[in-house]
């Protein structure tokens, strides 16, 4: 039903308000985004919390407040014809608003790649620790990951022949996704010559500290905090910035905000445990041509 209506409005585009097609392709594209972010597909009614927080998901990926704007148009303008129609009671998005700033930056100085690579040229990488310290940076940057994602890893969620990682985080559904190379190569560094030093009590957990248990998430704030110490990375260099850091480069560098939505893993998005075929080939062809570290 709701396609339905996409098509419906897309004519409506096209015959009485003779939009361009740069501008219909743009309408099209950010509606079907929110209709597959909240997997809208029989239902048309939406409610204003609901915007609020797909608004909030947009911030994630650090996108120009203009960007923001724009979808925010398409999504008001079509909500004004299915109110227009009486498909929808009512039109949540007029409750809603971007401010735009002329001087804007797409990302924060503090997600410059040259930022984050000083952050992982400062990390010791002789010890066991430092080995573990390196991987566990790399696969933030890599994935994305929450916190609690990191530390719930297990040395099964991690497949090497093929480098992807199995991701369970509570609440959410499981998903695999793709690791990079610079990310593989240190986690699979660490799991040959740093992690067996660690594990003294045969632990599954991927990550352990230095007792030989599962690393816990207030340890890995402290990893992050002790290799910020003496640096000139900033502080917001920690693993909510490198989620951060992980969307706004895909994004800049051409993935669509689907995709990142996707490997994020945020609730709302309809994400399969298993991806398989062509889907599965598709997204890791757009990780590794809009990755920094692919």
């Amino acid at each position: 039903m709701y396609q339905e209506w996409i098509i419906k409005f897309i004519r409506y585009l096209q015959i009485e308000k003779q939009a361009s097609q740069h501008t219909i392709r743009n309408y099209q594209r950010d509606i079907s985004e929110f209709r597959d972010f909240f997997c809208l597909y029989e239902s048309m009614e939406v409610s204003y919390s609901q915007v609020r927080h797909y608004m909030e998901e947009l911030g994630l990926l650090s996108l120009q407040s203009s960007s923001v704007a724009r979808k925010l148009s398409a999504l008001r303008t079509f909500y004004n014809f299915l109110v227009r129609e009486g498909a929808v009671e009512q039109n949540p998005f007029k409750l809603v608003s971007v401010k735009c700033t002329s001087n804007e930056h797409k990302m924060s100085p503090d997600f410059y790649e040259e930022k984050i690579t000083e952050m992982f040229q400062s990390v010791e990488t002789e010890s066991p620790l430092g080995k573990r310290n390196l991987a566990i940076i790399e696969l933030f940057y890599s994935t994305g990951l929450r916190v609690i994602e990191c530390v719930n890893l297990n040395i099964m969620d991690y497949d090497s022949r093929i480098g992807t990682l199995l991701v369970d985080s509570e609440g959410r559904k499981e998903r695999y996704i793709p690791v990079g190379s610079y990310a593989r190569e240190a986690l699979e560094t660490y799991m040959e010559s740093g992690r067996p030093a660690l594990d003294k009590n045969s632990e599954k957990a991927l990550f352990l500290n230095n007792r030989g248990g599962r690393l816990s998430d207030r340890g890995i704030r402290k990893i992050f905090s002790r290799m910020l110490d003496g640096t000139a990375a900033t502080a917001r260099l920690n693993p909510r910035g490198l989620r951060e850091a992980f969307a706004a480069h895909m994004v800049s560098a051409g993935a669509d905000s689907r995709t990142v939505q996707e490997i994020l893993g945020n609730k709302g998005r309809p994400n399969p445990r298993v991806y398989s075929g062509a889907a599965e080939n598709k997204l890791r062809e757009i990780y590794n041509s809009a990755h920094p570290r692919a």
